[in-house]
């Protein structure tokens, strides 16, 4: 196919010209960017597809015909730079803010099953370190920009305006109630003084609107079951009696045990005398046992609470 070269003028919708506005052709390496006019020239066969964009206009493709001239009129794309973000005590369109603010896609993150609002920080906020506790229930450690103190380094949380430096407020914050989740890193954040010394993490939750004709509810449910792998291979009574007298063999000792006896074997016994830590009570009469029974197996604690 011959190349022609296809030269133009990129505008917005009021006629003013963009200048710097990029044109490439589809699928080449081929590219150039228009002048302070807001005009271009570019080599392109007949049948290609030239891609025009500008930052905050919507990105437009024309498809090369038998005429060398090609004029295009941008349009805004303002979707980004309209979304109002909260800020401290005010709120402000994304184009606005000149501070370190990051802002998590909330219509994202809950598309996975998320235990607390921490969850939709990992991963989703650069400077952000999110490390859960290891006990059920435990409040998440969150650190914004490192640790700067060998203090406190927790952030301050602003829920819907209540400030709080607690992260266990974060358990009790149902993923799919949040409408927006922001976080104030260094200057952004000196609005709060002192307090905000190691971040903010601002969430603001759903609420009604006053041009909303019908109420909405939305359920989110999900369900699973988990368990854990790898699990040691534990000990029975039984089997800790034979690992004591054979140890105490190997050393040339005298093999007895106050709990196995002194035979050539050990015996598991059946009840356990004497010790009150074990006395238990009787369920009926609720008075005390002097005897508690043991089994030979034992209990495996491990397989209990896993």
């Amino acid at each position: 196919m011959i190349q022609q070269t296809i030269t133009g003028t990129v505008t917005d919708d009021t006629g003013s010209p963009l200048p710097g506005a990029n044109v490439l052709v589809r699928g080449t390496t081929t590219g150039t960017q228009t002048d302070f006019d807001g005009n271009y020239s570019i080599t392109a066969n007949e049948g290609d597809v030239l891609l025009f964009s500008y930052i905050g206009f919507a990105a437009q493709s024309v498809t090369v015909g038998s005429s060398t001239t090609i004029n295009v009129s941008m349009q805004e794309d303002a979707s980004q730079l309209a979304e109002v973000v909260v800020t401290g005590y005010t709120s402000q369109t994304r184009g606005d803010i000149t501070g370190s603010v990051a802002s998590v896609d909330i219509s994202e993150a809950v598309k996975v099953p998320l235990v607390n609002a921490s969850e939709a920080l990992e991963g989703r906020v650069s400077g952000v370190t999110v490390t859960n506790a290891g006990t059920p229930g435990g409040s998440p450690k969150i650190v914004i920009r490192g640790f700067g103190t060998s203090n406190n380094t927790n952030p301050l949380y602003i829920i819907d305006g209540v400030q709080t430096d607690n992260p266990s407020i974060l358990n009790s914050i149902n993923p799919g109630d949040i409408e927006q989740m922001n976080v104030l890193k260094d200057g952004a954040a000196a609005i709060y003084g002192a307090r905000a010394s190691n971040g903010v993490v601002i969430i603001t939750t759903k609420r009604g609107s006053y041009n909303q004709a019908e109420p909405t509810i939305t359920f989110n449910a999900y369900t699973g079951i988990s368990r854990a792998t790898n699990l040691p291979d534990l000990l029975n009574v039984q089997q800790h009696g034979d690992m004591i007298f054979q140890s105490l063999a190997n050393d040339g000792a005298s093999v007895e045990h106050p709990q196995y006896g002194n035979g050539a074997n050990p015996v598991v016994p059946g009840t356990v005398q004497g010790y009150t830590r074990v006395v238990s009570y009787d369920p009926i009469t609720r008075a005390p046992r002097t005897a508690s029974v043991t089994q030979p197996n034992g209990t495996d604690w491990f397989e209990e609470i896993t």
